[in-house]
């Protein structure tokens, strides 16, 4: 009995402990909250000294003494409503988030007013007060849709007026990401990442951001390059395929896919063909394509990218480009005639390339050799070779590697023995 009567005496002494430890944490927090709540209210009060300032000086950019006045009130009430702010309660409060929106919104104007009195502007500075601007007003906008600490709904007062001071800091957020993704990318993801968050924040619902800004497919490709500039190509991935659609660099988007892709073949080639299709006109898609079909040994599928190229390209430069490697698939086939066709083609379409010629020419002889036994059809394809190989000779006389021993070769097996002896000194 007298065990039981210590033991329970004991936990009377813990209970009392904890009970005077729990209010002494409970007034601690009335304590802390009353001092924030009072920072908070200094702080409005600071920011509408700051005002009446601005306002005055606005009238008077002269006037050194505001100046030095609406300074030293901006400081004040950006210090105390940032120290309310760690206040949980306080953290719930619109008005406090107002207040930091309201402080941030004099700071963006003074350097707006500054870059057009002076031309400059610190950049860094402008975009963090920007995102600041978006990221208050929106916690604002939160806390002022949330109930009250006794759980009634509040009155919703700050809402438009603070959406229509955020709506041009949030368009300058990606204008701070596309200035930073290569200085400075961990500020162009943070930048980013709000401005995203924005099409599904309910504070900008109305804007129907999903319709109206048309320019999100070209943040998903700046965020990626930035991803890219930090080496992580594995977060980058999943923008640059949002990016596809992007009208100015969904080209670029498509490009880095096909080269972060570069070891799976399937998925290169892929984005080859999507490049291709969107992008007829850029000569990265259908030649990396070709040459992907080339090294898989699928000449059908090669000639049909270069088919297209020849009936589509604007630039007479490229269709000859295609007529030529069409014509390279074919030789690499042995199928000389339609080969010598494609070359002359390329010729046809681009008078200096010599290149063409050159490959007509081992066609044709190629083809004369063949129907060596046919004398008739024989000469008729080394006389096409001997045309060509002239040609190449009167483009290219300083280069005879190009002609000199494929003349004398042919002159003599077509059985033009004088003529074969002007060349017979390349023959060696």
């Amino acid at each position: 009995m007298k065990k039981f009567i210590i033991i329970c005496a004991a936990m009377l002494a813990v209970s009392c402990t904890m009970f005077g430890q729990d209010k002494e944490a409970e007034k601690a927090k009335k304590a802390a909250l009353k001092e924030a709540t009072k920072q908070m209210n200094d702080a409005e009060t600071a920011l509408n000294t700051a005002n009446t300032v601005y306002q005055a000086l606005k009238a008077d950019p002269s006037n050194a003494d505001n100046n030095a006045k609406l300074n030293a009130a901006l400081t004040d009430a950006e210090s105390l409503i940032s120290s309310a702010l760690k206040n949980e309660t306080i953290g719930e409060d619109p008005n406090a988030w107002n207040i930091a929106g309201r402080i941030e919104t004099i700071k963006m104007n003074r350097m707006l007013e500054q870059r057009q009195t002076t031309g400059e502007m610190d950049l860094n500075a402008f975009f963090e007060n920007q995102f600041n601007i978006v990221n208050y007003f929106s916690k604002c906008d939160a806390c002022e849709k949330q109930p009250d600490a006794k759980g009634n709904p509040r009155k919703v007062v700050f809402h438009d007026i603070n959406q229509q001071l955020a709506r041009g800091p949030r368009t300058n957020l990606l204008i701070a990401g596309s200035n930073l993704f290569d200085k400075n990318p961990d500020a162009c993801i943070k930048y980013l990442n709000l401005y995203f968050d924005s099409f599904k924040d309910p504070f900008f619902a109305s804007l129907d951001l999903e319709k109206t800004d048309t320019m999100k497919t070209d943040a998903y490709f700046i965020l990626a390059s930035a991803y890219m500039e930090k080496g992580d190509t594995v977060s980058a991935e999943p923008y640059l395929a949002q990016a596809v659609t992007s009208h100015n660099y969904g080209q670029n988007a498509i490009f880095m896919l096909m080269q972060a892709h570069k070891d799976n073949t399937a998925e290169k080639i892929k984005y080859m063909k999507m490049g291709y299709e969107r992008y007829p006109q850029q000569a990265a898609f259908y030649k990396n394509l070709y040459q992907e079909y080339m090294n898989e040994k699928k000449f059908d599928d090669a000639r049909a990218v270069l088919d297209q190229v020849i009936e589509t390209n604007e630039d007479v430069d490229e269709k000859a480009w295609a007529s030529y490697y069409k014509a390279a698939t074919f030789y690499n086939e042995e199928k000389n005639q339609e080969a010598f066709d494609a070359f002359v083609k390329a010729g046809e379409l681009k008078e200096d390339y010599v290149e063409a010629f050159e490959g007509a020419g081992n066609c044709a002889w190629k083809l004369a050799m063949a129907n060596d036994k046919n004398k008739a059809v024989a000469k008729e394809w080394y006389d096409k070779a001997i045309k060509y190989y002239e040609k190449v000779r009167e483009m290219a006389p300083d280069n005879p590697d190009k002609w000199g021993y494929f003349l004398y070769a042919i002159y003599n097996n077509s059985g033009n023995a004088a003529k074969a002896n002007e060349f017979k000194k390349y023959s060696k």
